[in-house]
């Protein structure tokens, strides 16, 4: 005979299991069977500081990289960039970083659009999250193939007073990509962070040379 809360003890073992979100059901089946049905963690990022790899979830749970196949086209582009992470968590615990919560944030609005296959971004930088603003700095980067910089600015996590919407953001730089591609190869920069979108283009080597 089973203990009372014998399903509620498995249960409770099992999402102790870095690789598992929650136990969806326990189900007896008599006489001495259980059924039980698991949501396992997937990737939703991948973060990369100095020569070290990581994944996290869409939670920002810091995951095994071990049981997951890399390069996957599902999590690992683009990538997640910063200079200075707060301390790595064990597996199965949430890496508690402003940066990486921005970047798993953003990562989920580019896919959902499909922005990061159509503008080719490789890298959400967020070197500069939550940080002071005084330089003008943008919070994140957006690097693309082209090794364009969109500056997409704060994070929502920041609150940052009259700071435009990732949805207004998205309508900045399509507004762009209308006149310059999608690909950008013309663009050092594109500034998304104001109503009106500015941006920069790469100076030509008759420019160049003219200047010296």
């Amino acid at each position: 005979m089973y203990e009372n809360d014998l399903t509620q003890k498995i249960a409770e073992v099992y999402e102790e299991v870095a690789l598992i979100k929650k136990v969806d059901s326990i189900k007896k089946i008599f006489p001495n069977t259980l059924s039980i049905t698991l949501v396992l963690r997937k990737p939703a990022a991948v973060i990369k500081s100095g020569k070290n790899t990581y994944l996290v979830d869409d939670e920002c749970i810091l995951l095994p990289k071990e049981y997951y196949l890399l390069p996957n086209a599902e999590y690992d582009s683009p990538y997640i960039r910063g200079n200075r992470f707060s301390k790595l968590p064990l597996y199965g615990n949430t890496w508690d970083d402003r940066g990486i919560k921005a970047g798993v944030n953003l990562i989920k609005f580019l896919k959902a659009n499909n922005i990061h296959n159509i503008f080719k971004i490789l890298v959400v930088d967020v070197s500069n999250v939550c940080k002071r603003r005084s330089t003008g700095k943008s919070d994140i980067i957006l690097w693309t193939e082209n090794n364009t910089q969109i500056r997409w600015g704060c994070s929502s996590f920041c609150n940052e007073q009259n700071e435009l919407s990732d949805e207004e953001k998205l309508q900045n730089l399509l507004s762009v990509a209308k006149s310059e591609g999608t690909n950008l190869r013309q663009m050092e920069y594109i500034d998304v962070r104001w109503k009106k979108p500015v941006g920069k283009r790469w100076a030509k080597v008759d420019d160049l040379r003219e200047e010296r």
